[in-house]
């Protein structure tokens, strides 16, 4: 692992080469969103995914990234990571190209969402599903089921967070 300024060209490089004697690849963890203002990207090497994981959920809990689950995960035996920046110093931009100089693309992902930082939004139509719970609460689990495919996230988080409330309320050991 070492960083190679560029300064000529505005580049600052992250060469992450593994040994070829190594046997063991490392894993390669992304975290990349461009639905923002700015471009934010992550890359983490370890060498295991769940090293990288708990980076992830580092970075969410002080609120650099949104979310702890990184976007891909591949096992690599080198990249280069290379950072763009303007002549105010700013990262404009960035490549992933392996260990061969080819790039590495990334497909398109979605929204990235904080369970740990997101306020629990209550549904306009809480009084339904309050009404549902109870009508259907011999069987909560095909409730939800056949709900899930209509319901948005914010929906199905507070749906679990009524469930377990009541759970606790009522003295009953929490549903796992």
């Amino acid at each position: 692992l070492c960083l190679r300024h560029l300064r000529e060209k505005n580049v600052t490089e992250r060469v992450d080469l593994k040994d070829p004697a190594d046997l063991r690849p490392g894993t390669t963890a992304f975290w990349y969103d461009h639905t923002g203002k700015e471009k934010k990207a992550f890359s983490i090497i370890a060498s295991e995914e769940q090293a990288a994981q708990k980076v992830l959920e580092l970075l969410d809990r002080e609120g650099v990234i949104d979310g702890t689950v990184p976007d891909e995960v591949m096992v690599s035996n080198g990249m280069i990571n290379r950072f763009i920046y303007d002549d105010s110093g700013k990262v404009s931009d960035y490549q992933l190209i392996d260990r061969y100089g080819r790039p590495i693309e990334l497909e398109p992902v979605g929204k990235h969402y904080s369970f740990r930082r997101s306020k629990l939004k209550t549904p306009r139509q809480k009084a339904l599903l309050e009404r549902e719970m109870v009508d259907h609460a011999d069987n909560l689990t095909g409730w939800i089921a056949s709900r899930l495919a209509k319901w948005n996230f914010d929906t199905y988080r507070w749906v679990l967070q009524s469930l377990s409330d009541r759970q606790l309320k009522a003295g009953e050991p929490e549903v796992a």
